[in-house]
């Protein structure tokens, strides 16, 4: 307990899932938290949630991509077989969302951190971009750009105190997942289940507090070890798709 104590955390994406998991237990740890995200009710409610369990958290509400026109229901994954079919307004709203948010929020959370002496800066990427799927390269493509965003920040600001990291998930349940996904994945896991977003929180909290003070430009894969051997994920998923007549869950 108290890890994080007299920190201050910006938690973007933090409605829902991993974000939401990982903003509850920085509270729980002592950090000011505050919740980032377009989806303002649900915003509201986590950190309405953190203040009834004792701890500081507001919420504010934000849209990375600066792009009015683009809410989260809007911007699904892209769901084109190969690049040759990929929907290019589909690749802009990702590449808005998923790479150009993440450039506007350092740009300008940065030269505050600088202010302050430093900080941690945690971005969530994925494991597909490390090893492409069948689908959605869009994705792929955008979280690729965020590993390697990682790396720039931290190269570029370790030495005045700002250590950045990025982490890539791999499955964690969440309610929008199919049975035959979930198990379509756990077999290939080495671990024998899916991760929880509470797997995530406690990294984010790790690369948050002053433990990880040694850890910076790193990409750390928290997958149940899917991408540690073969078969791949991308051979997991066409199993799944095949299981249901070729059509992906």
């Amino acid at each position: 307990m108290d890890r994080l104590r007299g920190k201050v955390a910006i938690v973007v994406g933090s409605a829902t899932g991993m974000g939401a998991a990982g903003a509850a237990l920085m509270a729980q740890e002592g950090a000011q938290v505050v919740l980032a995200d377009i989806n303002i009710a649900g915003a509201k409610a986590r950190a309405a949630d953190i203040r009834r369990a004792g701890g500081e958290a507001v919420a504010f509400e934000v849209d990375i991509s600066n792009e009015a026109a683009v809410e989260a229901d809007v911007i699904g994954p892209d769901t084109a077989t190969d690049i040759l079919h990929l929907d290019l307004a589909i690749f802009d709203r990702t590449i808005a969302v998923n790479l150009r948010g993440f450039i506007l929020t350092m740009k300008h959370a940065v030269p505050e951190m600088l202010k302050r002496g430093g900080g941690s800066i945690i971005n969530t990427s994925s494991g597909v971009s490390l090893l492409p799927q069948l689908s959605q390269h869009a994705y792929s493509i955008s979280k690729s750009g965020v590993n390697m965003l990682t790396l720039a920040v931290a190269t570029a600001y370790g030495k005045q105190g700002i250590r950045c990291n990025a982490v890539l998930p791999g499955l964690v349940l969440t309610g929008q997942l199919t049975q035959d996904l979930v198990e379509g994945v756990v077999r290939h896991n080495l671990t024998p289940y899916a991760g929880l977003p509470q797997d995530l929180a406690n990294v984010f909290v790790f690369l948050a507090s002053d433990e990880s003070r040694y850890i910076t430009g790193q990409l750390i894969q928290v997958d149940g070890g899917i991408f540690a051997h073969t078969p791949t994920y991308a051979e997991t998923m066409a199993e799944v798709a095949r299981a249901h007549g070729g059509r992906r869950s």
